[in-house]
This record gives structure tokens, C-alpha cells and sequence, in this order.
């Protein structure tokens, strides 16, 4: 498994996580289809493949495929303002979908479009708990897709599915997120 935490950009000195969570659901079939809507600004289009890649690179399945909007993608990538005032993206899912549900059959992520987001040069450093940015864009869309995917939040600060941004080392995996989707889809 060191060549895939190798692959998958892990450092272990520095996102050092080993626990992790889920929500309840996961996906039936891979790959999962989705779509970038066009609102989503030009630049940040490679940053969201980018964090597409970082979850694709830890296993040989192919976990998504891009097609388009008119193919009714089950995940919808947009840029928007989310439901919850003051979040710096959030993830949705399906119009009945209950967390107790067995299996997710669509999702939505939606950056905040009233936040400004960039490519941050990767770093250790976690940001002070009033940060407001700019947030690191592959690292938000990491989080969110570890939601998609089915992880749920950690406790564990130098995580990616910390509660919070934590700083632009949230773009790559720690060895709970790996173990998580590892185990949640009997990958062993």
C-alpha cells in the first residue's frame, strides 16, 4: 500500500490521519458519472480533475468518468452559492436520499461562489481557525468528493475530511481517507 500512498501524493509527515468515517451510504456501481457545469469559472476546471485524480490514483477501478450535462450525470460539479450561509462548499445528494439509505445514486457539489478559491502552493501549515481565504480549490473539491464518495467528517485535524479547511494540504490523501474508501467498498 506505500505505492499507492506514494501515487496518491501521501506525505507522512505531513496529512497523517489514520481514522475515518462514513455517512451511511455508498455507491452501488463504478464509475461514477459526472458532469462540470459551465458555470464553474474556466480556470478551476483542471483543479477539479485535479482532485478527481487524487481519488482515482489510489486504486486501479476508474472511481468516475466525465460526460455530459445532457447525459444526466449522477454527480453534478457547480459553482454556486451553497445552502448554508458562510460554507465554503458543500455536498448534496439526491432529493429523497436518507442517510440511512442504502445506496447514493446522485450528488451535487456546489462551491461557494461568493468565496475566492485558487490553486495554493502545497504546505503543511494548518490556516488559523478564522481564515477567510483564499481556499485552496483542489483541496475543497478532495473534501467534498470523499463525501460523494461516503466518508464523513473526522476529528483528526491533518485530514482532508476535517470539518474545516485546514490549508492546502487537504489536496492530497491521508492514510484514513485511503482506508476508509478501501474499506467502505471491500476493496481489499
Amino acid at each position: 500500500q506505500d505505492e499507492i500512498l506514494e501515487r496518491a501524493g501521501f506525505d507522512a509527515g505531513c496529512e497523517t490521519a489514520k481514522s475515518y468515517s462514513f455517512i451511511g451510504a455508498k455507491w452501488q456501481n463504478f464509475p461514477i458519472t459526472y458532469s462540470i457545469l459551465d458555470n464553474m469559472p474556466a480556470n478551476f476546471v483542471n483543479d477539479v480533475k485535479s482532485a478527481i485524480g487524487a481519488w482515482e490514483e489510489i486504486h486501479s477501478i476508474n472511481i468516475f468518468l466525465e460526460v455530459e450535462i445532457a447525459k444526466q450525470p449522477e454527480l453534478v460539479i457547480q459553482y454556486h452559492i451553497p445552502e448554508h450561509e458562510g460554507a465554503v462548499a458543500e455536498t448534496y445528494f439526491g432529493p429523497d436520499f436518507q442517510l440511512s439509505d442504502l445506496y447514493i445514486t446522485t450528488a451535487e457539489v456546489t462551491l461557494n461562489s461568493h468565496l475566492s478559491f485558487e490553486n495554493i502552493e502545497f504546505s503543511c501549515e494548518i490556516v488559523s481557525i478564522d481564515y477567510r481565504g483564499p481556499f485552496d480549490l483542489q483541496a475543497v473539491i478532495v473534501h467534498e468528493l470523499g463525501h460523494v464518495l461516503g466518508l464523513d467528517h473526522t476529528v483528526d485535524d491533518f485530514a482532508t475530511m476535517f470539518r474545516f479547511y485546514n490549508g492546502s494540504f487537504q489536496k492530497t490523501l491521508s492514510q484514513g481517507e485511503i482506508d476508509g474508501f478501501y474499506d467502505l467498498y471491500n476493496l481489499h
